[in-house]
């Protein structure tokens, strides 16, 4: 009987941790999304439209289909190609943070913690 009940027990705990990275990742593709339709949503400051190079904070490597999104509204904000500079940042937990001169864009987990007064830290986001 013991045994039944630590193999169900095992079992239930191997689908509760396919659960959560199922959603993890299922959360980080939402933020992501957002992240990037804010962006190509935003008006720039007269100081953004001096700038050479997007940052862009993520916890993974960007996947190629954001990047180029990214870069082909970059390219219509700024009527020019601009770079993007991805830097990784484990502390964010997942979604991105878009970086101008007066923009923030953060739709992190810890970004949106924080905003939702869950997180009462303050992370530097990689600066």
């Amino acid at each position: 009987m013991l045994l039944i009940f630590l193999k169900l027990f095992l079992m239930q705990l191997a689908v509760a941790a396919v659960v959560v990275f199922v959603l993890k990742k299922m959360l980080d593709h939402q933020l992501v999304e957002i992240a990037v339709k804010k962006f190509e949503a935003c008006k720039l400051g007269a100081e953004d439209q001096k700038l050479n190079g997007i940052i862009v904070l993520a916890t993974a490597p960007l996947k190629p289909s954001v990047q180029e999104r990214l870069s082909q509204s970059a390219e219509k904000k700024f009527n020019r190609q601009m770079q993007l500079f991805v830097k990784k940042d484990k502390t964010l937990r997942g979604g991105i943070v878009i970086k101008l001169n007066s923009i923030v864009i953060d739709y992190s987990v810890t970004g949106r913690l924080r905003e939702g007064r869950i997180l009462r830290s303050e992370i530097n986001h990689g600066n």
